[in-house]
C-alpha cells in the first residue's frame, strides 16, 4: 500500500485531508494512484490511519478517512554520526533511518573529510527512507556538532564509541543507548580518549575492516533488528 505524508491525519470525526504539493506531485505523476484505491497516511510522530483517493480537485488530492491503523512503539537509539564523504554518508543515513534510529547528530571529527552541513538534503533522505522502510515517525535530525559536545553527552544513558581495535561486541540490549561512528579516518586518538574519559564504552564489530557506512548499518542493526 502506497503511503504519504500529512501533518494532521484526518479522523472519523473530521474525515477529509488534502495533501501538501510535494505528496501531491507524487501520487499523481509518480505511483498513480486511482480514484477510490486506498493509501496509508502517516504523521511522521508515530500516528497513522488507511484513506481513499476520495476526488481531485485540480492538482490537489482530496483523501478521506477509511480506518485506523495500529500504533507501534518505536525504540529509542541516539546515532552520532561523524561526517563521511558525500556518497557514503548518503547510504549511511538512508540505511540508519530503515533500520530504525530515532535520532541523528551528525558530528565534524578531526578526520572527517566533509566539514558543511547541508540540512535540507539529509532532511530529504530521511523523509524518504522513512516513507519507503514504512515507519511512522521521522527520526530527528539535531544539529551538528563538534566532539567536545558529545563526549559527556547522554550521561545517562549506555553509549558506544565503535573502535576497530575491539573485536567483540556489546551483549546487552539496552532500551536506551546512545552509539558513536567514528569517519572514513577513524576517530583521533585524542578523540577516542576524551570519549572514553567521559563515559563511552568501546565496541567492536567483528574481526573484520568495515567501511564507515558498512559499520553504521551493522552497528545499529546489533541493537535495532537481532
Amino acid at each position: 500500500m502506497r503511503r504519504f505524508f500529512v501533518e494532521t491525519l484526518p479522523t472519523a470525526a473530521s474525515p477529509m485531508c488534502r495533501l501538501s504539493k510535494s505528496e501531491t506531485h507524487h501520487l499523481f505523476r509518480v505511483v498513480k494512484i486511482a480514484q477510490g484505491e486506498e493509501v496509508e497516511l502517516f504523521d511522521g510522530m508515530g500516528g497513522g490511519c488507511i484513506a481513499v483517493l476520495h476526488h481531485t480537485r485540480g492538482e490537489e488530492a482530496l483523501l478521506e478517512w477509511v480506518r485506523g491503523s495500529q500504533e507501534t512503539m518505536e525504540p529509542t537509539l541516539w546515532l552520532y554520526l561523524s561526517l563521511l564523504k558525500q556518497q557514503a554518508w548518503s547510504t549511511a543515513l538512508r540505511m540508519v533511518v530503515e533500520a530504525g534510529v530515532s535520532d541523528i547528530v551528525p558530528v565534524c571529527t578531526a578526520h572527517s573529510i566533509a566539514k558543511h552541513e547541508k540540512r535540507e538534503r539529509w532532511e530529504k533522505i530521511i523523509f524518504a527512507a522513512t516513507k519507503q522502510s514504512g515507519r511512522k515517525s521521522i527520526p530527528n535530525l539535531h544539529r551538528m556538532c563538534v566532539p567536545q559536545q558529545v563526549y559527556t553527552a547522554h550521561s545517562q544513558k549506555v553509549r558506544y564509541i565503535l573502535s576497530p581495535t575491539v573485536t567483540e561486541q556489546s551483549s546487552s540490549k539496552p532500551d536506551d543507548v546512545a552509539l558513536w561512528i567514528g569517519p572514513e579516518g577513524g576517530f583521533s586518538s585524542q578523540e577516542f580518549q576524551a570519549a572514553r574519559d567521559g563515559g563511552w564504552i568501546p565496541m567492536g564489530l567483528g574481526r573484520n575492516t568495515l567501511r564507515a557506512d558498512t559499520a553504521a548499518i551493522v552497528a545499529v542493526s546489533h541493537f535495532l533488528c537481532s
